[in-house]
């Protein structure tokens, strides 16, 4: 009885992955003739034509035209220059082992008031350097699109660095009493996650931007918490729509 009672158990198995198998085979048939894409019916070339007539650019040339933007909008050239500088920066003296500290609320701040205004004090020139240099629309880097390492973003680290000590700045503003700090710096973070997502590296600008933006987010809870009669302030410097913060559109 136990081996008909097992036989009986792979009979349905094998029933219901046979019938899966089916629907798939069934999808896939319908999806080739509802498109209508079949390798008698249209070419290479024309396919090509058809998906260049939508505007979707298939070379380097149209890829790199499709990201001009207008000199008056775009912070690249400045921004570029200050990240480099706060890469630079942070690389000296151990500055990156204090920052580390600042960023660790998950269970309450492990730095003084006093530390953390010495370690934001230290990274006010270039931190001043980059907030200068955000209120453009735009993150648009030229670049070589046919290398191989183009999907590398040099200025995402910075930018991730520039976007946690705004954030650590408007937690120790919160803190401090100093709303309108606090929620400027904020707004400079959620900026920064923006541009970020902006930079167009693929894969790359995106999981840059929603790290950042992710950053922010706690950054508003933990002011928030600091500061509960400033609530309304700190949730209105949240972006009404994160779309850009993945690819800049």
């Amino acid at each position: 009885m136990p081996r008909a009672s097992n036989n009986g158990h792979r009979t349905k198995v094998a029933w219901i992955l046979g019938g899966l198998v089916g629907c798939c085979g069934l999808l896939i048939l319908a999806a080739w003739n509802l498109t209508g894409i079949g390798p008698s019916e249209r070419s290479a070339e024309q396919l090509y034509a058809e998906v260049q007539a939508l505007g979707v650019p298939l070379d380097t040339d149209a890829f790199e035209k499709s990201l001009e933007v207008p000199a008056n909008q775009n912070n690249a050239p400045e921004l570029t220059y200050a990240l480099a500088k706060l890469n630079e920066f942070d690389g000296k003296n151990g500055a990156k082992q204090k920052t580390s500290d600042l960023f660790k609320w998950h269970d309450g701040p492990t730095l003084s008031p006093a530390e953390q205004s010495a370690i934001l004090a230290a990274y006010a020139g270039p931190m001043k350097e980059i907030t200068d240099h955000i209120s453009r629309p735009h993150f648009v880097i030229k670049r070589d699109w046919s290398s191989p390492l183009v999907v590398l973003v040099p200025e995402g680290t910075p930018l991730r660095l520039a976007a946690k000590l705004c954030c650590a700045k408007a937690v120790y503003c919160a803190q401090s009493g100093n709303r309108e700090g606090a929620v400027q710096s904020l707004r400079d973070g959620f900026k920064l996650s923006v541009l970020a997502g902006d930079c167009p590296a693929l894969l790359t600008s995106a999981l840059t931007g929603f790290s950042t933006y992710a950053i922010a987010i706690q950054s508003v809870v933990h002011c928030i918490q600091l500061d509960p009669a400033g609530t309304n302030d700190y949730v209105n410097t949240v972006p009404h729509s994160c779309s850009r913060v993945a690819c800049g559109t």
